[in-house]
């Protein structure tokens, strides 16, 4: 085997430039803190990489009793259901345990999505009465003309209006 042997440096001569080492340089983002720096304290003592936390969302909880009360009559109104209906209290109960619920398990609902569902809500209980009245008005304009017009093969005949008589002139 062939054996690396080094060059002795001449005296006169510096040694050519370092080539670049891959990566990050030493001492950019991951150097630890200055020791004597006061550190926060908290979440925020952590750096976070990648996305900013969203902001805390507060849920209305009449907001939601709103959105549960029309949710409910909506069903009872297509099933013709009436004991789905919920009263202002039994909404508002539910409400409030939804968002203690929400609470407790550190769960933050999309806004996007809390603004979807509230536009369909509201669409919903505006268009689907009126949606279902034209359904029914159409139905019963349908109900009507088949009444109106016979079926045919069940008419009965029609006498001659000469009661047997002929009448040749």
């Amino acid at each position: 085997m062939a054996e690396k042997t080094e060059k002795p440096q001449v005296s006169g001569k510096t040694a050519p430039p370092a080539a670049r080492k891959r990566g990050r340089p030493p001492g950019s983002k991951s150097a630890p803190p200055d020791p004597g720096a006061a550190q926060p304290i908290g979440p925020e003592s952590v750096t976070r990489r990648g996305r900013p936390r969203k902001p805390h969302i507060e849920l209305d909880p009449s907001a939601i009793a709103r959105q549960v009360k029309g949710l409910h009559g909506f069903v009872a109104m297509l099933t013709g259901l009436k004991e789905l209906n919920l009263s202002d209290a039994e909404a508002e109960e539910l409400a409030k345990a939804s968002v203690n619920f929400s609470r407790e398990f550190g769960y933050e609902p999309n806004p996007k999505l809390l603004a979807g569902l509230e536009l369909a809500g509201v669409a919903g209980v505006i268009y689907v009465p009126r949606a279902l009245l034209i359904i029914a008005r159409i139905q019963e304009m349908k109900a009507k003309r088949a009444a109106a017009q016979p079926i045919e093969g069940t008419a009965t005949p029609v006498q001659p209006e000469n009661n047997g008589h002929s009448s040749v002139n």
